[in-house]
């Protein structure tokens, strides 16, 4: 059953007033404990078809995935094939698909995807690169007792890359050849029913800076979710560019992952910095 108008603004004011409250406590508590790692890996692969030929080009491109499927668990090898699938898309719509370099994503919950930007380095001959991830609410408990924090040192581990617990606009940060934004926060809602507090609603700022941690030379790639949050994501965008003539935007469109499923239509950006 669907609230109706007023049901949904009591639920999103209850928002607005308890996820800073919820979220001050978690940032102080900082709940983390160790022992978390992939209790059962290894993956048996069925694709057939056309889906199988799309991810054979994908080991290809990227002979790293090739050791995925026995060394991670089912979910997390499915979800790190979908974002491989999309950078490669970025990287075909730029005709470079290998991208050695240092690499930052912002927002990067819990790095469990750090694995796809790593075979990303790697085939570009660049397999030790700074590879780097920052995430605002990193105390999130799951259902399993550990932390996001948690998940995302162990997976920070197996990459040899960092995790920071931080505000991207105020963490020190080193700048980066290529920036990640994974489906910002382009409006308040989608932040809100996330457990944010209202003030994390910066989505020019977060832009901003973004851009200012893209090297010289280097790319900023946003996906969006949905056609309505692309357009915005375009407007920031533009904001931004009308403040620099350093930067190119390329609409790369609609990212078609050929493998495996996203519930949502994804939409992505590159801007490129001169």
């Amino acid at each position: 059953m669907e609230m109706d108008g007023e049901e949904e603004d009591e639920k999103m004011l209850l928002h607005r007033l308890l996820n800073p409250l919820f979220f001050k406590l978690r940032s102080r508590i900082r709940w983390s404990r160790s022992g978390y790692r992939i209790v059962h890996p290894g993956v048996s692969i069925s694709y057939t078809g056309e889906v199988r030929n799309r991810f054979n080009q994908l080991c290809t491109a990227y002979p790293t995935v090739q050791t995925w499927a026995r060394e991670m668990d089912e979910a997390l090898f499915r979800r790190n094939v979908l974002v491989l699938d999309w950078l490669d898309q970025f990287g075909r719509r730029v005709g470079e698909i290998h991208r050695p370099g240092s690499w930052l994503d912002i927002g990067s919950k819990n790095f469990d995807y750090a694995y796809a930007f790593r075979a990303i380095q790697a085939a570009g001959g660049d397999a030790h690169a700074s590879l780097s991830g920052v995430e605002l609410d990193g105390y999130r408990v799951y259902r399993d007792g550990y932390s996001r924090y948690d998940h995302a040192m162990y997976h920070a581990a197996r990459t040899e890359s960092t995790y920071m617990v931080d505000d991207v606009l105020e963490a020190k940060l080193l700048s980066a050849r290529t920036v990640t934004l994974l489906f910002p926060f382009v409006f308040a809602e989608p932040l809100l029913l996330w457990g944010l507090s209202p003030g994390a609603y910066r989505p020019q700022d977060i832009y901003d800076r973004a851009l200012a941690l893209t090297e010289s030379g280097g790319e900023l790639r946003i996906a969006n979710q949905g056609e309505r949050e692309a357009a915005e994501s375009y407007a920031l965008l533009q904001r931004c560019c009308k403040c620099s003539d350093e930067l190119e935007i390329i609409e790369v469109g609609k990212l078609i992952c050929q493998v495996e499923t996203y519930p949502a239509d994804v939409y992505g950006f590159i801007v490129r910095k001169k």
